[in-house]
Protein backbone atom coordinates (compact mmCIF):
# COMPACT_ATOMS: atom_id res chain seq x y z
CA UNK A 1 0.00 0.00 0.00
CA UNK A 2 1.48 3.60 -0.96
CA UNK A 3 1.88 5.72 2.26
CA UNK A 4 2.26 9.53 1.68
CA UNK A 5 3.21 11.66 4.08
CA UNK A 6 3.13 15.59 3.62
CA UNK A 7 5.64 18.30 5.63
CA UNK A 8 6.59 21.39 5.49
CA UNK A 9 9.90 22.53 5.37
CA UNK A 10 11.97 26.09 4.38
CA UNK A 11 15.52 26.24 3.90
CA UNK A 12 18.03 28.10 6.24
CA UNK A 13 17.33 31.93 5.60
CA UNK A 14 14.56 31.13 3.17
CA UNK A 15 11.42 33.57 4.07
CA UNK A 16 8.77 31.03 3.22
CA UNK A 17 7.77 27.17 3.68
CA UNK A 18 7.33 24.58 0.64
CA UNK A 19 4.81 21.48 0.72
CA UNK A 20 6.43 18.30 0.12
CA UNK A 21 5.26 15.15 0.22
CA UNK A 22 7.85 11.52 1.05
CA UNK A 23 6.22 8.92 -0.98
CA UNK A 24 6.44 4.54 0.14
CA UNK A 25 5.51 1.94 -1.96
CA UNK A 26 6.78 -1.42 -2.61
CA UNK A 27 9.80 -0.66 -0.57
CA UNK A 28 10.80 2.27 -2.43
CA UNK A 29 10.94 5.75 -1.21
CA UNK A 30 10.98 9.25 -3.08
CA UNK A 31 10.73 12.49 -2.21
CA UNK A 32 8.69 15.49 -4.33
CA UNK A 33 8.40 19.13 -4.03
CA UNK A 34 4.31 19.79 -3.88
CA UNK A 35 3.51 23.86 -3.86
CA UNK A 36 4.82 26.90 -2.34
CA UNK A 37 3.52 28.10 1.22
CA UNK A 38 3.52 31.29 2.79
CA UNK A 39 6.29 33.23 4.67
CA UNK A 40 4.66 32.77 8.36
CA UNK A 41 4.61 28.77 9.96
CA UNK A 42 0.73 29.48 11.01
CA UNK A 43 -0.46 30.43 7.74
CA UNK A 44 1.58 27.36 6.06
CA UNK A 45 0.19 24.94 8.43
CA UNK A 46 -3.54 26.29 7.62
CA UNK A 47 -2.73 26.21 3.75
CA UNK A 48 -1.42 22.75 4.19
CA UNK A 49 -3.97 20.94 6.04
CA UNK A 50 -6.79 22.90 3.18
CA UNK A 51 -4.04 20.95 0.25
CA UNK A 52 -3.84 17.50 2.11
CA UNK A 53 -7.48 17.65 2.89
CA UNK A 54 -8.72 17.72 -0.90
CA UNK A 55 -5.87 15.63 -1.79
CA UNK A 56 -7.48 13.00 0.72
CA UNK A 57 -10.81 13.63 -0.50
CA UNK A 58 -9.73 12.64 -4.21
CA UNK A 59 -7.20 9.76 -3.08
CA UNK A 60 -9.07 8.02 -0.21
CA UNK A 61 -5.61 7.75 2.25
CA UNK A 62 -4.06 8.69 5.22
CA UNK A 63 -1.60 11.46 5.30
CA UNK A 64 0.06 13.67 8.12
CA UNK A 65 1.30 16.87 8.01
CA UNK A 66 4.39 17.64 10.09
CA UNK A 67 7.49 19.73 10.56
CA UNK A 68 10.60 18.31 10.02
CA UNK A 69 14.08 19.32 11.05
CA UNK A 70 17.53 18.11 9.88
CA UNK A 71 21.27 19.54 9.06
CA UNK A 72 20.03 20.89 6.05
CA UNK A 73 16.48 22.41 6.77
CA UNK A 74 15.72 24.53 9.42
CA UNK A 75 12.08 25.93 10.51
CA UNK A 76 11.76 29.05 12.50
CA UNK A 77 9.85 31.78 13.11
CA UNK A 78 11.05 35.08 11.16
CA UNK A 79 8.60 38.05 10.76
CA UNK A 80 10.22 39.07 7.42
CA UNK A 81 7.83 40.69 6.23
CA UNK A 82 8.44 43.72 8.33
CA UNK A 83 11.18 44.08 6.81
CA UNK A 84 10.14 44.41 3.30
CA UNK A 85 8.62 47.78 1.01
CA UNK A 86 5.15 47.47 0.61
CA UNK A 87 6.36 46.50 -3.19
CA UNK A 88 8.65 43.42 -2.09
CA UNK A 89 5.68 42.18 -0.01
CA UNK A 90 3.51 42.28 -3.26
CA UNK A 91 6.69 40.38 -5.41
CA UNK A 92 7.05 38.05 -2.45
CA UNK A 93 3.74 37.00 -2.52
CA UNK A 94 3.97 36.81 -6.45
CA UNK A 95 7.12 34.12 -6.02
CA UNK A 96 4.44 32.04 -2.82
CA UNK A 97 1.86 32.08 -5.85
CA UNK A 98 4.34 30.37 -7.86
CA UNK A 99 5.34 33.67 -10.13
CA UNK A 100 8.66 35.65 -11.20
CA UNK A 101 8.07 39.30 -10.06
CA UNK A 102 10.83 40.53 -12.17
CA UNK A 103 13.64 40.61 -14.70
CA UNK A 104 13.15 39.16 -18.22
CA UNK A 105 10.64 36.98 -17.06
CA UNK A 106 8.33 38.86 -15.28
CA UNK A 107 4.82 37.42 -14.89
CA UNK A 108 6.04 33.71 -16.02
CA UNK A 109 5.36 30.78 -14.18
CA UNK A 110 8.67 29.62 -12.28
CA UNK A 111 7.85 25.89 -12.64
CA UNK A 112 7.91 26.58 -16.81
CA UNK A 113 11.70 29.06 -16.52
CA UNK A 114 14.04 27.58 -18.27
CA UNK A 115 16.90 25.96 -16.25
CA UNK A 116 19.66 27.94 -17.22
CA UNK A 117 17.72 30.84 -15.08
CA UNK A 118 16.53 28.71 -12.34
CA UNK A 119 20.03 27.69 -12.02
CA UNK A 120 21.71 31.11 -12.12
CA UNK A 121 18.45 31.95 -9.30
CA UNK A 122 20.39 29.14 -7.10
CA UNK A 123 24.12 30.22 -7.89
CA UNK A 124 23.57 34.33 -7.20
CA UNK A 125 21.41 34.34 -3.64
CA UNK A 126 24.20 33.02 -1.69
CA UNK A 127 26.54 36.50 -3.18
CA UNK A 128 23.39 38.38 -2.29
CA UNK A 129 22.84 37.43 1.07
CA UNK A 130 20.75 40.65 2.04
CA UNK A 131 18.08 40.05 -1.23
CA UNK A 132 15.67 38.51 1.02
CA UNK A 133 13.41 38.41 -2.94
CA UNK A 134 16.14 36.59 -4.71
CA UNK A 135 16.82 34.04 -1.77
CA UNK A 136 12.99 33.46 -1.90
CA UNK A 137 13.18 32.70 -5.59
CA UNK A 138 15.91 30.64 -5.33
CA UNK A 139 14.64 28.01 -2.99
CA UNK A 140 11.66 28.09 -5.29
CA UNK A 141 13.66 27.17 -8.13
CA UNK A 142 15.90 24.73 -6.73
CA UNK A 143 12.46 22.60 -5.86
CA UNK A 144 11.49 23.09 -9.79
CA UNK A 145 15.40 21.80 -10.44
CA UNK A 146 14.81 18.81 -7.75
CA UNK A 147 11.50 18.17 -9.13
CA UNK A 148 12.17 18.19 -12.72
CA UNK A 149 15.42 15.94 -12.09
CA UNK A 150 18.06 17.88 -13.10
CA UNK A 151 19.60 18.19 -10.01
CA UNK A 152 19.59 15.67 -6.58
CA UNK A 153 20.62 18.07 -3.87
CA UNK A 154 22.69 21.70 -3.30
CA UNK A 155 25.88 18.93 -3.83
CA UNK A 156 25.09 18.33 -7.49
CA UNK A 157 23.47 22.14 -8.27
CA UNK A 158 27.68 23.27 -6.80
CA UNK A 159 28.99 20.15 -9.52
CA UNK A 160 26.74 21.65 -11.95
CA UNK A 161 27.48 25.35 -11.48
CA UNK A 162 31.76 24.33 -11.15
CA UNK A 163 31.38 22.25 -14.37
CA UNK A 164 28.86 25.66 -15.97
CA UNK A 165 32.16 28.10 -15.00
CA UNK A 166 34.47 25.97 -16.07
CA UNK A 167 33.25 25.71 -20.11
CA UNK A 168 32.08 29.56 -19.84
CA UNK A 169 35.14 30.06 -19.65
CA UNK A 170 36.90 28.01 -22.34
CA UNK A 171 34.02 29.49 -24.36
CA UNK A 172 35.02 33.42 -23.42
CA UNK A 173 38.68 32.50 -24.60
CA UNK A 174 36.85 32.60 -28.12
CA UNK A 175 35.96 36.29 -28.11
CA UNK A 176 37.02 39.15 -30.30
CA UNK A 177 37.42 42.52 -30.26
CA UNK A 178 34.26 44.95 -30.92
CA UNK A 179 34.12 47.22 -33.27
CA UNK A 180 37.07 50.01 -33.37
CA UNK A 181 38.09 52.56 -30.99
CA UNK A 182 35.91 55.82 -30.93
CA UNK A 183 33.41 54.10 -33.18
CA UNK A 184 29.80 54.70 -32.17
CA UNK A 185 27.76 51.96 -33.16
CA UNK A 186 24.56 50.20 -32.13
CA UNK A 187 24.57 46.36 -30.83
CA UNK A 188 22.39 44.09 -29.43
CA UNK A 189 24.01 42.35 -26.26
CA UNK A 190 22.15 39.53 -23.79
CA UNK A 191 23.16 41.00 -20.03
CA UNK A 192 25.02 38.26 -17.96
CA UNK A 193 26.18 40.23 -15.08
CA UNK A 194 24.46 43.38 -13.48
CA UNK A 195 25.59 45.23 -10.65
CA UNK A 196 25.23 48.66 -8.95
CA UNK A 197 26.18 50.56 -5.59
CA UNK A 198 25.29 53.66 -4.73
CA UNK A 199 28.43 56.40 -4.82
CA UNK A 200 28.05 58.12 -1.35
CA UNK A 201 30.56 60.73 -2.32
CA UNK A 202 28.73 61.83 -5.64
CA UNK A 203 25.13 60.43 -4.44
CA UNK A 204 24.38 59.02 -7.65
CA UNK A 205 24.22 55.09 -8.32
CA UNK A 206 26.91 53.49 -10.50
CA UNK A 207 26.05 50.01 -12.38
CA UNK A 208 28.67 47.41 -13.91
CA UNK A 209 27.48 45.57 -16.83
CA UNK A 210 28.58 42.05 -18.47
CA UNK A 211 27.59 41.73 -21.78
CA UNK A 212 27.53 39.36 -24.76
CA UNK A 213 26.90 40.15 -28.22
CA UNK A 214 27.80 37.39 -30.62
CA UNK A 215 29.99 35.53 -28.10
CA UNK A 216 31.77 38.56 -27.59
CA UNK A 217 32.83 39.94 -24.15
CA UNK A 218 30.98 43.85 -24.01
CA UNK A 219 31.84 45.52 -20.80
CA UNK A 220 30.04 49.12 -19.67
CA UNK A 221 30.38 50.61 -16.11
CA UNK A 222 28.95 54.22 -15.54
CA UNK A 223 25.39 55.68 -14.39
CA UNK A 224 23.12 54.65 -17.01
CA UNK A 225 20.89 51.45 -15.96
CA UNK A 226 20.35 49.27 -18.89
CA UNK A 227 18.73 46.28 -17.31
CA UNK A 228 18.94 43.24 -15.33
CA UNK A 229 20.53 39.77 -15.33
CA UNK A 230 18.82 37.63 -18.41
CA UNK A 231 17.96 40.72 -20.47
CA UNK A 232 18.49 41.41 -24.06
CA UNK A 233 19.30 45.19 -25.13
CA UNK A 234 20.04 47.22 -28.04
CA UNK A 235 21.65 49.93 -27.59
CA UNK A 236 23.96 52.45 -29.31
CA UNK A 237 27.18 53.09 -27.61
CA UNK A 238 30.70 54.12 -28.27
CA UNK A 239 33.73 51.81 -28.04
CA UNK A 240 35.96 53.21 -25.35
CA UNK A 241 38.60 50.76 -25.07
CA UNK A 242 40.16 46.95 -25.98
CA UNK A 243 41.49 45.13 -23.29
CA UNK A 244 42.43 41.56 -22.59
CA UNK A 245 41.28 39.96 -19.83
CA UNK A 246 42.12 37.06 -18.03
CA UNK A 247 42.97 35.89 -21.56
CA UNK A 248 39.86 36.65 -22.82
CA UNK A 249 39.73 39.72 -25.26
CA UNK A 250 37.14 42.43 -24.04
CA UNK A 251 35.55 45.64 -25.12
CA UNK A 252 34.71 48.34 -22.87
CA UNK A 253 31.38 50.70 -24.38
CA UNK A 254 30.84 53.98 -23.40
CA UNK A 255 27.28 56.63 -23.67
CA UNK A 256 25.08 53.89 -23.68
CA UNK A 257 21.89 53.91 -25.28
CA UNK A 258 18.87 52.07 -25.15
CA UNK A 259 16.81 51.52 -28.59
CA UNK A 260 13.62 50.83 -28.17
CA UNK A 261 12.76 48.13 -30.39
Amino acid sequence: MKTNKFYIFRHINCPFYTLRVHTEADGKTCDTYVKNLASTKAESIKLARLYVKSYNAIAGDLFKVEFISSTNILLYDNPIEELLKPYQKDQLTLISSGCIPFGALQDSLIIDAPSDYLIWCCENAPLNPNNILLKNLASAALAVLIERGEIKSNIDLEKYSRTKKENRIEKEKSSKYYGMLKQRLELTASIVVSQSKFDEVYQTRKYFYKMLSDDNIIIYSGTTPLGETGDSVKLKATIKKHDLYRGCKTTHISCPKLINV
